[in-house]
């Protein structure tokens, strides 16, 4: 029996969307601040730091680590036409969540073609990026938004860039680089978001060894080096204005602290399991992982690294999209060895790794649709 195709215009699939998103956070925007980041800290920031001295903006010559100029220059103009009333701040987390909501609705149809059918696998994507409970505090909590600014910038930077043709004369890997760019100075989780493109380009030659791969693609690649580069030159210039140095990692003095050592080998891959579990079973909700053995999470983590480690041996199509999972996460999982990176509020860490846990559901699900004879562009 052939699968009935319901046509349904694209508009309405998007405007569902919009009405499904603004209905679940409805009560985040009609809410006040949250008690802990909202309040101690982007309401701090914005009424004493960015009033008294305007290179806060920019995160420039401060004491923290954190260098995030564009998103704080938006929060501000936010700030500067709401004040101290949450509702435009609310609103425009969840505005531009719906925005990366639909982004994912059109990489999926970018990923599968122009047919009616791939709608409802790009809607599927869609509705669990935008729904997805771990997601919550990211866009609820004000203080989410350098994760969810940072997501928009760079999901239109993959966008383009899984269009490119002609590598450097191509303007869309340009534009990409540039997208990359703004999303670093929006938030660090991006970071590592090239390896992933990387992962893309060379999973196109799937036919070819990868060495000869990466000999084909590598130009493709430059420009994100170059603005890698772009943004390290600038934060090593600001910390030469900064009134004092950061804390960094740990000090362990002038003997090796075995413990830490260890941490910093086991945690990252903990993380790893953490962070897929919220994917699969995000319940319980920001809780304390510092209060429930470790042990299981670590099990998951090294067993999902193996199969993604045999997927790519077998140059499988899953381990594409594993790799972009583990791409939005690498960044956080280097956090793993310090104490604050287990607390409740982890869980806006993953809100860029879900997009492409997202996107492998809803492959899936078009592999399904087409009982085994769907065949992905790779």
């Amino acid at each position: 029996m052939s699968h009935m195709r319901v046509n349904i215009r694209q508009s309405y699939l998007l405007l569902f969307l919009a009405f499904v998103t603004l209905g679940l956070y409805y009560p985040a925007i009609l809410g006040d601040f949250c008690v802990m980041d909202d309040t101690g800290w982007v309401v701090k920031m914005l009424n004493y730091s960015m009033e008294t001295d305007y290179s806060k903006i920019l995160g420039i010559g401060g004491t923290s680590s954190y260098r995030r100029p564009l998103s704080r220059a938006i929060i501000y103009l936010v700030y500067k036409m709401s004040g101290e009333d949450p509702l435009l701040f609310h609103l425009f987390n969840v505005l531009v969540h719906l925005g990366s909501g639909i982004l994912v609705f059109f990489l999926v149809k970018k990923l599968l073609g122009r047919e009616n059918s791939s709608q409802w696998p790009a809607l599927l994507a869609a509705l669990l990026f935008l729904l997805h409970p771990a997601n919550v505090e990211a866009v609820a909590w004000v203080s989410g938004y350098c994760a969810v600014t940072a997501t928009f910038c760079m999901l239109i930077g993959i966008y383009l860039h899984l269009g490119v043709q002609n590598d450097l004369k191509d303007w869309r890997l340009w534009v990409a680089a540039l997208c990359y760019l703004l999303s670093l100075f929006c938030y660090e989780i991006a970071a590592a978001m090239p390896l992933a493109l990387v992962f893309w380009d060379l999973y196109q030659q799937k036919e070819r060894k990868w060495s000869e791969a990466l000999r084909e693609r590598y130009r493709r690649w430059l420009p994100y080096g170059g603005m890698l580069v772009v943004y390290f030159l600038m934060r090593i210039s600001d910390r030469l204005f900064a009134v004092k140095k950061a804390v960094g990692l740990p000090s362990t003095g002038s003997s090796i602290d075995l413990e830490y050592l260890v941490k910093i080998l086991i945690n990252p891959i903990i993380g790893v399991g953490f962070y897929l579990k919220k994917m699969l079973i995000p319940w319980p909700l920001n809780f304390h992982i510092s209060q429930v053995a470790k042990v299981p999470y670590f099990i998951f983590g090294l067993g999902f690294l193996v199969l993604l480690l045999y997927t790519t041996r077998k140059k499988r199509w899953e381990s594409l999209w594993g790799w972009m999972f583990l791409s939005g996460l690498l960044p956080v999982l280097f956090l793993t060895a310090r104490a604050y990176s287990w607390t409740a509020v982890a869980e806006r860490y993953s809100y860029l790794a879900s997009v492409f846990f997202a996107v492998f559901v809803a492959l899936l699900y078009a592999r399904y649709l087409a009982q085994g004879s769907f065949s992905l562009r790779l």
